[in-house]
């Protein structure tokens, strides 16, 4: 073997060493991708869930006060206490499932029953809705705001008056 042949051996050899290297590292780096991005959307899903159940937490406890309100027994204070319990209910059902489990739970519920869950979804819609619109109260618009005001008012008629 001539000393270009080595060479050119030796040269083949560091760049299958290098190119396995650099596949290695491209793996190693795609798993520390990865693993950090499983890490995040876990610990989203983990804020997410605590927030859902903090929530409704709250509206277990005013469906609870509101149902005090009305009198021991009726018909109404034993509704309110019912959606209290009911409540509770679906929040354990999400505090004692991950969220995958849930998520498939959902996908298995809407391939099921599409029309129900399409039907949930818009009244879901329509309850943040409204919850959102009572959370940020909106100021009544100043005068100065108005761009129409002097436009609409009545003219002057006869009497002198300027406009």
């Amino acid at each position: 073997m001539t000393a270009v042949d080595r060479t050119a051996t030796h040269i083949k050899d560091a760049a299958e060493t290098t190119a396995a290297d650099l596949r290695q590292a491209a793996e190693d780096a795609a798993d520390h991708v990865r693993d950090t991005a499983e890490t995040k959307l876990d610990d989203g899903a983990h804020a997410l869930t605590d927030g859902v159940t903090d929530r409704g937490d709250a509206y277990a406890d005013a469906a609870r006060r509101a149902g005090s309100q009305f009198p021991a027994g009726s018909l109404e204070e034993r509704a309110m206490q019912e959606i209290a319990n009911r409540i509770d209910g679906a929040l354990s059902h999400v505090r004692d499932k991950g969220f995958d489990e849930l998520s498939r739970d959902v996908a298995t519920f809407a391939r099921r029953n599409p029309l129900l869950f399409l039907g949930g979804a818009v009244l879901a819609g329509f309850a943040a809705a409204r919850v959102l619109k009572a959370e940020t109260p909106r100021a009544a618009p100043a005068y100065s705001d108005d761009p129409w005001a002097g436009h609409l008012s009545a003219p002057a008629v006869a009497t002198g008056d300027a406009q």
